[in-house]
């Protein structure tokens, strides 16, 4: 909360350097930057890795760590996927069930990827620095909090995946909102990571940085929160439900062929409407059948309100299901986002 009205360009947040966590902190500044460059036994750790390892140490440490009073204020736990129970996953929509259970392994694979090394600091850190629970808790904590700091040094004992964040306490606990104008980053003159706010800011008024324009899916994925009336959400329709729909509008299939060469990113339509990228596909597919450009536009149509139709009648069936189950943080999420599939497909539908 501001405690005094905040002006266009004034700074609303500044973190010094020093107390910025960044490999920097971790090889140079820490006892784990030193065994990290002695292990030889597996992969080299990414900076990612590297951060998240830091704060399991420090957590294991706990009064002893100089990162103790940061450390105290996080959250135990976060509400990303990968912390939901499998009962939990089943109130969301298939799509989504999809991508959520994607990320559920993609986590399991860096904790794999960064055990051996979990195994090697064990005799200093305790058996439970190698636990799955830790790692999932660190390696959120540092994908829903870290902030973007390119051009850091780089480590040769790290892995050669980009460097490009950093963990800045106290800026990480301000909320997330989608109408907000800031601009972020690390200024030289003053050492200092800082926030400055585009948008006057009253007192008393809770004060809001921008994450980027995620749509609700991306924010659950990445973040374990979704926004109602969000401006930048999307219904994403996968290629395949759109050639069968092509194909039964139209009466004819498409040949393996070209099917195959059908796989484009961004087939969605927004609040604005259908995206480009969503119509192009549907025009390569008239190219395709040699459909005069009359006939492409009435088959369009028709293709669009099929595939808008289809998903607004899942989405329905979806929410009458969800009424059933009991109240809990995951049913909250899945209502907001089928809401808002419903209300983007019904204000599209001619």
């Amino acid at each position: 909360m501001s405690t005094r009205d905040v002006g266009i360009g004034e700074t609303i947040v500044s973190i010094p350097d020093s107390l910025l966590l960044t490999t920097h902190t971790v090889m140079d500044c820490s006892a784990l930057g030193q065994h990290i460059k002695a292990f030889t036994d597996g992969p080299r750790l990414t900076p990612l890795h590297t951060l998240s390892v830091f704060l399991m140490c420090e957590r294991l440490m706990r009064s002893k760590s100089a990162w103790g009073p940061y450390l105290d204020i996080l959250p135990s736990t976060y509400s990303t996927p990968p912390f939901l129970p499998s009962c939990h996953l089943s109130l969301f929509q298939p799509d989504v069930q999809k991508r959520m259970r994607t990320l559920k392994y993609a986590v399991k694979c860096q904790y794999e990827r960064l055990r051996p090394f979990l195994l090697y600091i064990s005799p200093w850190y305790g058996s439970e620095v190698t636990r799955f629970h830790l790692f999932r808790w660190a390696w959120y904590t540092v994908n829903t909090r870290a902030v973007y700091l390119p051009n850091q040094c780089r480590f040769r004992d790290l892995s050669d995946d980009v460097d490009c964040c950093a963990l800045a306490p106290f800026l990480d606990f301000l909320n997330h909102s989608a109408q907000v104008r800031v601009t972020a980053g690390f200024n030289a003159l003053t050492r200092s990571y800082d926030v400055v706010t585009l948008d006057p800011v009253a007192a008393r008024d809770q004060v809001f940085i921008c994450y980027g324009p995620h749509d609700n899916l991306a924010l659950l994925l990445d973040y374990g929160f979704v926004l109602a009336n969000n401006p930048h959400s999307s219904v994403e329709f996968e290629p395949s439900e759109i050639l069968d729909c092509y194909e039964k509008t139209i009466g004819t299939s498409l040949d393996s062929n070209t099917k195959e060469l059908m796989h484009p990113s961004d087939l969605s339509c927004t609040w604005d409407g259908p995206t480009w990228n969503l119509l192009q596909f549907i025009k390569k597919l008239m190219i395709t059948q040699k459909k005069d450009s009359q006939t492409c536009e009435e088959v369009m149509k028709r293709i669009l309100n099929a595939l808008m139709s289809r998903r607004l009648k899942l989405a329905t069936e979806s929410k009458e299901r969800l009424h059933d189950t009991a109240s809990c943080v995951a049913a909250a999420m899945s209502s907001v986002l089928i809401n808002e599939e419903i209300n983007i497909l019904t204000l599209h539908l001619n």
